[in-house]
């Protein structure tokens, strides 16, 4: 019996191909550090720099506290102890404002603080709590709050006052400014019209009651 030739094999079915598989997900990036606030800058020190020739307030902001020119910073820019300088217009930001009773009788500093700057008896209140032009009224011990501590220069040739400011006090012309601007001793240069800033000052006698 004929046998049938055997056909040709069926051909084996296409693989199916896999499944890609889910990609991974990318990593989360990292966040880059926030980076710190800078600090609020520091505040220059609070220290006051006292004002070295008499000025005060300004750019600088110069206190008079402590100078040599009075503590008081006047309205207008300038250490003193008057009233003009402690009373209206004073910059209590540089300078202690106490108000500055002018020197009636020519004591200063004390109970009372009378000051001397701008007084008829001179501008320096000395250590013992009396104002005058002299050294020593103006230089060691003299009271700052009071007055002013500079000493007018000595009269080399006898004249005083005036724009030189001449001192007549401890020279060789005498101790009294007159009126005139002249050192001298006599009751025309230290009694009517004397010059109590660049001298000595005497007062008149009192005359006899009748």
């Amino acid at each position: 019996m004929r046998q049938d030739p055997e056909g040709p094999e069926e051909p084996a079915p296409p693989e199916t191909p896999e499944e890609p598989g889910t990609p991974e997900e990318p990593g989360t990036p990292e966040e880059p550090e926030t980076p710190e606030e800078p600090g609020a800058p520091e505040e220059p020190g609070s220290g006051a720099i006292v004002s070295p020739d008499g000025s005060c307030g300004g750019t600088y902001s110069l206190t008079c506290v402590g100078s040599g020119f009075g503590d008081c910073c006047s309205a207008n820019g300038y250490c003193g102890t008057g009233g003009e300088y402690c009373n209206a217009g004073c910059q209590a930001e540089f300078s202690n404002c106490e108000n500055a009773t002018l020197t009636p009788d020519g004591s200063c500093g004390g109970e009372a603080g009378y000051t001397c700057a701008g007084s008829a008896f001179g501008d320096c209140c000395s250590p013992f709590g009396f104002c005058g032009g002299s050294e020593e009224h103006c230089n060691a011990g003299c009271q700052t709050d009071f007055g002013n501590c500079e000493a007018p220069d000595m009269t080399p040739d006898g004249t005083c006052g005036g724009e030189a400011g001449y001192q007549c006090e401890g020279s060789g012309f005498g101790d009294c400014c007159s009126s005139s601007g002249y050192c001298g001793d006599t009751p025309g240069h230290c009694i009517v019209g004397c010059q109590s800033d660049f001298g000595v000052c005497t007062t008149p006698p009192e005359e006899p009651s009748v």
